[in-house]
């Protein structure tokens, strides 16, 4: 799977690796589900994210994921 380089299909974008990053902050927020999905058909999406989201949910839940407060 090609990277995300800022072109058609494959634009960076950060909102995965942040929230993955503070899963603490989100179960502070009493949210027990995030939906992630390209609002727009030539954006980027779980296949053409060069694995990024599929990755990191992976790695979330090997790690044991986040208790809800």
């Amino acid at each position: 799977m090609p990277e995300p380089n800022n072109t058609l299909n494959h634009y960076k974008d950060d909102k995965v690796d942040w929230f993955f990053g503070h899963m603490d902050q989100v179960a502070n927020a009493h949210i027990a589900g995030l939906l992630f999905g390209a609002g727009q058909q030539e954006q980027t999406s779980v296949e053409t994210d060069g694995g990024n989201l599929i990755n990191k949910t992976i790695a979330y839940h090997n790690a044991g994921g986040t208790a809800l407060k």
